[in-house]
């Protein structure tokens, strides 16, 4: 047994699983307890989430309560790049921060022995990543026939791995895909831990944000909804000025709009905060529902969406 930590919480007994004695790296469990992740700022029931810290080498378990808070799973042992740092570019091997979502899995089968018994895509570089012009591929959470590889730490191309028998644990708490409840993987250089007073006030400031934007929107007031758009947003092939005129006409083509946020995920990571919900937009003349994605940034005058996509469902 290698290097999860069971973790008992003041809401929760997990359940025994596998674990390692060799754990002198990996973060503390009880530097968490009774506090919360600054990136999980709203995490619905019965999601999951991975936070990986590359300072400590570990990979930490959440998944949200019926408060909607994160709540401590475990902690696993992981392995990050060779490399300090963001990753930059192609082959640097730096693994990079931020926020990430699995796209698919691919079995060990269909891999290399190196990949162990499965690996998780993620979608780096992801929106943030191409704002700042950084490139590269193949970043995934997989496992090791190697078990040695992750006790000693630092080498990997840029990916996160973990053992075999951790990645097995792991395995049914992950969500694929572009929909709310798929499972996040921030990655940070040091995990952003707060107490429970600051962790209360982050979450009023960025729910306030969305539900702000949403009031904005139906009040069909234009000057009012674009003020949360950044000068740089870009969206449906339209560029803010683009943005403005369209969303004005559609204004006064319609009496009245009203917009429905649901199975709202909030995840922050510095100067980012990306929304995903599931929006019912109806309107006098139509109606849609979709899954919905707000990447927002934090600019002088407050946090600024950048991008906005949405999925029909």
């Amino acid at each position: 047994m290698r290097s999860l930590l069971i973790i008992l919480t003041t809401l929760m007994l997990v359940p025994a699983s596998g674990g390692s004695s060799d754990s002198g790296r990996t973060r503390d469990a009880a530097t968490l307890r009774g506090r919360f992740p600054g990136a999980l700022v709203h995490l619905q029931l019965g999601s999951h989430a991975f936070l990986v810290e590359k300072s400590t080498q570990s990979l930490v378990h959440y998944k949200g309560n019926e408060r909607n808070l994160p709540e401590l799973v475990a902690i696993y042992r992981a392995n990050t790049g060779e490399k300090d740092g963001d990753k930059e570019r192609e082959g640097d091997l730096r693994t990079p921060e931020g926020i990430y979502f699995f796209t698919y899995r691919i079995e060990g089968s269909q891999l290399p022995d190196e990949y162990g018994i499965r690996a998780f895509v993620t979608d780096f570089p992801n929106v943030y990543d191409q704002l700042e012009g950084k490139n590269g591929s193949n970043i995934w959470l997989h496992a090791t026939n190697e078990p040695q590889r992750v006790d000693n730490g630092y080498n990997t191309r840029g990916c996160v791995v973990v053992n075999n028998e951790d990645l097995e644990y792991l395995t049914p708490s992950v969500r694929t895909g572009r929909v709310p409840g798929a499972t996040v993987m921030v990655v940070e250089s040091e995990l952003s831990v707060l107490e429970p007073e600051a962790a209360a006030r982050l979450r009023e400031e960025l729910t306030g944000v969305i539900t702000g934007w949403k009031a904005a929107w139906e009040s069909r007031e234009i000057e009012r909804y674009m003020a949360y758009y950044s000068r740089a947003f870009e969206g449906q092939g339209r560029d803010w000025a683009g943005w403005r005129a369209y969303k004005d006409r559609l204004n006064r083509q319609y009496q009245y709009i009203r917009v429905e946020v649901e199975d709202l995920h909030l995840y922050h990571h510095g100067d980012e905060l990306l929304a995903v919900f599931h929006q019912q937009y109806d309107s006098d003349r139509f109606h849609a529902r979709s899954a919905k994605r707000l990447y927002l940034r934090r600019e002088e005058d407050g946090w600024k969406i950048v991008r906005e996509t949405s999925l029909p469902l």
